[in-house]
């Protein structure tokens, strides 16, 4: 039963090859699903049963199915319309969108021909966190090392967003361990590290979320006393490496007016910490929220053109209007037209151009329902209520989030492996949601 944890794991860790400049990360993910996959059948055929034991694996199954649907028959529908000197973005993006499809798919369909028991379920899920934890102090280690900008930090922004408030949930569950602390440590020091601003306050709020239902105001102090020091040797670090050798990120970024007056020095220390805490630097509202606007108004020009079931899924660029120069493309090929917006960074939006109403409201009662099932163990399970706070908390928060980016069903191969922390957490949520259903429908005789 642990080898899918392991599985989890190592996809999550080896992550951190897209900052060693390599291109291993694209590929072990591949190999991680494949073994996955393997795994699923071999179970399969010893229950003489194809099908998922799970029946709440049929609800992601079917999203993801549908939209693997719609990105082949609307694509094939739309070549005619891409310019020839797009062709090979077209194969590009799809191929890209049927690869990160199968693998979350592989994932979901493998789990629930597992079909664990929910305390083995938890323990695969741990398993998968440490994977998070290692990419995380790697990640951080190396940026940190380099003094160079973090182009994307996205692989370990999403698994800060679920490990911070999970190891928090740990410690309250099992007790402050020594390896729960030092996971916590890992997580609440890669919090200051963060580009995005998203996976602060996701994983921020949602270990409030579980502190406030805890009730146990003795026992959350350890937490919070870890975060606070893991946050100041962050601090502590970043102010030193700052003064001796000023981060090249912060270079080309004019002072706030706050620092106006100061040394070069302490405006170099300032502004670095600021970066770290992606509190201060151009990212913020005078780029990030105007830009997104700009996008959003564009996506729902989109959306016009086919209300009902949208023009495909990955059709985006297609008729995107809207251009943006990122760290880093400059070293993609030309003929991928990496300045073009190629989704709506705001994941009902990019549903509702591409799949129009009809993908919409799956998408929404896709949603909803999670949620729904959530809110109902939190409700009934109050010997459990820790834990359920940290499910309804967290999909809440990545409800709200994915308004502004592409969260549950990512765009890049790189980011398929956090992604899946994301549908760990949905498929313990249905384990126990099944597991409640079958106590309910079929007590012992």
């Amino acid at each position: 039963m642990s080898a899918l944890g392991w599985l989890l794991a190592v996809s999550l860790a080896a992550d951190f090859s897209i900052y060693a400049g390599g291109f291993v990360h694209l590929y072990v993910h591949e190999a991680c699903t494949l073994v996955a996959g393997v795994l699923g059948l071999v179970i399969a055929f010893r229950r003489r049963s194809l099908v998922p034991a799970s029946r709440g694996s049929w609800i992601p199954l079917v999203l993801l199915i549908l939209i693997a649907v719609n990105t082949v028959l609307l694509g094939a529908f739309q070549y005619h319309n891409v310019p020839e000197a797009m062709r090979k973005l077209f194969w590009f993006e799809h191929g890209d969108a049927l690869r990160i499809l199968g693998e979350i798919a592989v994932w979901v369909w493998a789990f629930g021909q597992l079909d664990p028991p929910l305390e083995d379920a938890w323990r695969i899920f741990d398993i998968s966190l440490w994977g998070g934890a290692v990419m995380v102090a790697l990640g951080a280690a190396y940026w940190l090392l380099q003094q160079e900008a973090h182009a994307t930090t996205t692989p370990f922004d999403l698994a800060v967003m679920v490990g911070m408030p999970l190891s928090v949930v740990a410690g309250l569950r099992n007790g402050w361990r020594r390896w729960n602390l030092l996971r916590l440590a890992i997580y609440s020091a890669g919090v200051l590290f963060l580009y995005s601003r998203t996976a602060i306050i996701v994983g921020a709020l949602t270990t409030l979320v579980v502190l406030a239902a805890a009730r146990r105001w003795r026992v959350i102090s350890k937490p919070v006393l870890t975060i606070a020091g893991a946050w100041v040797v962050v601090i502590a670090i970043t102010l030193l490496t700052s003064l001796y050798k000023p981060s090249q990120a912060i270079a080309s970024i004019p002072p706030p007016p706050a620092a106006a007056g100061t040394t070069a020095s302490g405006s170099s220390a300032l502004l670095t910490f600021l970066r770290l805490a992606s509190l201060g630097d151009s990212q913020i509202a005078g780029y990030t929220l105007p830009s997104r606007l700009v996008i959003w108004r564009d996506a729902l020009s989109i959306f016009r053109r086919s209300p009902l079931v949208g023009v495909g899924y990955h059709d985006y660029f297609l008729y995107s209007k809207v251009t943006e120069i990122k760290t880093g493309s400059n070293l993609d090929p030309p003929d991928l037209f990496s300045s073009r917006i190629k989704a709506a960074h705001n994941d009902y939006l990019s549903m509702l151009s591409e799949g129009g109403l009809a993908g919409l409201l799956l998408y929404l009662g896709f949603w909803l329902l999670l949620l729904i099932t959530a809110a109902r163990l939190w409700l009934r399970e109050r010997a459990e209520r820790v834990r359920h706070a940290f499910t309804l908390g967290f999909l809440a928060s990545l409800a709200i989030v994915s308004f502004f980016g592409e969260i549950l069903i990512p765009r890049s191969p790189s980011w398929i492996a956090p992604t899946v922390i994301y549908w760990l957490v949905i498929a313990l949520l249905l384990i126990e949601a099944d597991r409640r259903y079958k106590w309910l429908s079929w007590p012992p005789r």
